[in-house]
């Protein structure tokens, strides 16, 4: 009898281990299976639209929860630009992707630089994130060098930090060009008020002598008649003073001057000074062994100076 008692408490223990390892076995089963089921593989959404970033993230089981809106040169409007956590990782269902969405690229109303230097509008156009496309130059009477005369596109219309500015900057007033009058034979005064009225700026008045003429008339000027010139040129006139034989009969003398024989081809030049002034009477080439004839007025002390080729020659005083 108490064998049979201690089978049956033995066949009870055995019963007892089996039924224990058999529901620890099915938690363990049960674990592995819940665990398998609880993660997800978090999907590739960066450069998606929302939509269909929203629509991966829920097929696997996540949410998507927005973390920040930033402008974005390259990612259009409403795109992913990254996301955390990162794609093809392991996360649990029902946890959160967070998400960057694109705004696109920065809008603004244009700023008016119109009458801004360079600097301030090229440094404006920075700090909107804008670069300059082009600059082009032209002369403006009312703006001044170096300062905006417009721009495209215009002040006020409504842009993106990916366009190009283009700007026209002023040269400062257009150089004005004043034309030389022809003043011959006025009087110093006349002239000067004539050359003042078409720009030009009388600087100097030098006086030269000679026998006869009109005293006090303009005889030469600078720059000469008709010669355009930048306005505000500074012009000079010659005035006639005459010499102290004026009235008297004009003297005049025979100058022969003869090349040497081999002075080749040279240029001859004859220069005569007479009561402080003096001026060119002669100037041609000549063959060596030439003899050039001239009649020199000699109303006074007068010297005449020859040269060839620039080289002082010769010397007469009469």
């Amino acid at each position: 009898m108490k064998s049979s008692l201690k089978t049956f408490a033995r066949y009870l223990l055995l019963l007892g281990a089996v039924v224990a390892a058999g529901t620890v076995s099915g938690l363990i089963v049960m674990q592995v299976a819940l665990r398998g089921t609880a993660d997800a593989t978090t999907p590739s959404i960066e450069g998606d639209e929302v939509v269909n970033a929203l629509e991966k993230v829920t097929k696997a089981g996540l949410n998507l929860k927005i973390a920040a809106l930033e402008y974005d040169d390259e990612k259009p409007r409403n795109t992913i630009i990254s996301q955390m956590p990162k794609a093809g990782g392991s996360i649990k269902r029902g946890r959160d992707v967070r998400v960057v969405i694109s705004r696109g690229p920065r809008e603004f109303d244009m700023p008016a630089l119109a009458g801004l230097s360079i600097r301030q509008a090229t440094n404006l156009l920075h700090e909107k994130g804008v670069s300059l496309a082009a600059m082009g130059k032209a002369h403006s009477e009312s703006v001044e060098e170096g300062e905006v005369i417009a721009q495209f596109p215009p002040a006020s219309a409504h842009i993106s930090d990916l366009q190009q500015v283009e700007l026209l900057v002023s040269m400062g007033k257009p150089e004005r060009v004043a034309l030389s009058p022809d003043v011959s034979g006025m009087s110093a005064d006349q002239a000067k008020r004539e050359m003042e009225r078409s720009g030009l700026k009388v600087k100097t008045v030098s006086f030269e002598n000679r026998p006869d003429g009109v005293a006090g008339a303009v005889i030469g000027q600078t720059p000469p008649a008709g010669m355009p010139s930048p306005a505000g040129t500074l012009a000079s006139l010659t005035i006639l003073k005459l010499s102290q034989s004026a009235g008297k009969p004009a003297a005049y003398t025979l100058y022969n001057f003869t090349l040497p024989a081999n002075a080749g081809q040279a240029t001859v030049k004859v220069m005569q000074e007479n009561a402080g002034a003096q001026k060119e009477i002669y100037n041609h080439l000549h063959n060596g062994g030439d003899t050039v004839a001239l009649m020199v007025e000699t109303s006074g002390p007068t010297t005449v100076r020859v040269y060839l080729n620039d080289r002082l020659a010769e010397l007469k005083q009469f």
